[in-house]
């Protein structure tokens, strides 16, 4: 079994880069989330943009990410659980490296895998790049989400998917397990996809022991 797990408002109690945004970002950024909803963005260009009008260093980005975050209870265990079964866990988020780094390093927790946006800091501006984004915008055709399960079925492997909002939806419905709360569970709702909720990382490894997916892990 392999594990996609998303980072902001999943692994993390609140979302770290709607925080960022709201503290620092200028201008009107939020139109560009509702450009990415009405489907004439994709979503890491979305994201792209609304990271580019946050104005601050990388110095005071991470000292507010220090003061305002903090991680879903049994994250920790969560991982070491997935390392001590070979179970390979991808963090997959249309968030930032820089930060996603930072707090699981402050946390001393061990960073597995990650697919995500990376930022380049310059003159107080951020800088946004992301896997496979084409000029245009799009991410052939998917996001970076949607590649990884691709990437990971290709090792014909059941995937787990655990997350919190929209955004993760379209890869949540191509996995075998789900786990969603808040935003992504009132999408599985909507289209029937099957799902277990989950209020902490504890709720997760009992989910996987009450379906028998740990066992037949190398499948």
């Amino acid at each position: 079994m392999s594990i996609i797990c998303d980072f902001d408002g999943t692994i993390t109690n609140d979302d770290v880069a709607v925080a960022m945004l709201t503290a620092f970002g200028t201008g009107d950024w939020v139109r560009w989330y509702h450009a990415y909803l009405d489907g004439e963005l994709s979503l890491e260009e979305s994201l792209k943009r609304q990271f580019e009008s946050v104005r601050a260093t990388k110095r005071q980005l991470l000292e507010f990410v220090h003061t305002n975050t903090t991680i879903r209870p049994g994250f920790a265990e969560f991982v070491e659980f997935c390392q001590a079964r070979g179970m390979p866990l991808v963090i997959a988020s249309v968030g930032l490296d820089f930060y996603i780094r930072a707090v699981l390093k402050e946390a001393g927790i061990s960073i597995p895998e990650l697919v995500c946006g990376n930022a380049r800091f310059s003159g107080g501006r951020l800088h946004i790049s992301y896997p496979d984004l084409g000029r245009d915008g799009l991410a052939a055709g998917i996001d970076l989400k949607e590649r990884t399960v691709e990437r990971l079925r290709e090792g014909d492997r059941t995937i787990a998917y655990i997350g919190d909002g929209f955004p993760d939806f379209p890869a949540a419905r191509r996995c075998d397990f789900v786990f969603a709360r808040h935003n992504l569970a009132d999408k599985c709702r909507e289209n029937e996809v099957g799902y277990l909720p989950f209020d902490d990382f504890y709720d997760v490894l009992d989910g996987l022991e009450r379906f028998n997916a740990v066992p037949g892990l190398a499948q």
